[in-house]
């Protein structure tokens, strides 16, 4: 069975970055997309974000809950708690979609393997550990007085 709040989750850590482009009628274009590319991960997360979001757009329209959450986050992709209840109010979705669940993990997984560790607002994380097999990336990340420690990786 998917575990969909880790499918949602993951989900919207790929997308929330890029969500005011993906969500703008004027569509994704400017110098302000292509920094915010660079910054967050480079084309390949572009890419992965408009082809995750391609395929919940549908679903995102249609469900007023996660249409307003998607909408909180566009303007504030950083902000915890909207990410959050983008992930929660697209988790319900998935539990209703398992079809939707499986094409987002298909699309999640892509060719290469990428694990992040994204500590945001305070947070603490440590004595962690990731293992990555075959091709792909690994990155940690700390933001607003945010701590990561002991964090070992491992690629084979």
């Amino acid at each position: 069975m998917l575990d969909v709040a880790q499918i949602s989750t993951a989900v919207v850590a790929a997308v929330s970055p890029f969500l005011p482009y993906l969500l703008s009628a004027a569509g994704a274009a400017g110098e302000k997309l292509v920094e915010v590319i660079a910054e967050k991960g480079g084309e390949a997360a572009w890419t992965r974000a408009q082809a995750l979001w391609g395929t919940i757009a549908g679903t995102v329209e249609r469900e007023p809950a996660l249409k307003s959450a998607a909408t909180l986050v566009a303007a504030e992709p950083t902000e915890a708690a909207y990410c959050s209840a983008l992930a929660i109010a697209l988790g319900k979705q998935l539990e209703k979609d398992p079809t939707l669940a499986t094409e987002l993990v298909k699309l999640l997984r892509g060719r290469d393997g990428v694990q992040e560790i994204i500590a945001d607002s305070g947070a603490l994380v440590e004595d962690v550990e990731q293992h990555l097999r075959g091709a792909g990336t690994q990155s940690i990340e700390a933001r607003r007085n945010a701590a990561v420690r002991r964090v070992k990786q491992q690629q084979d």
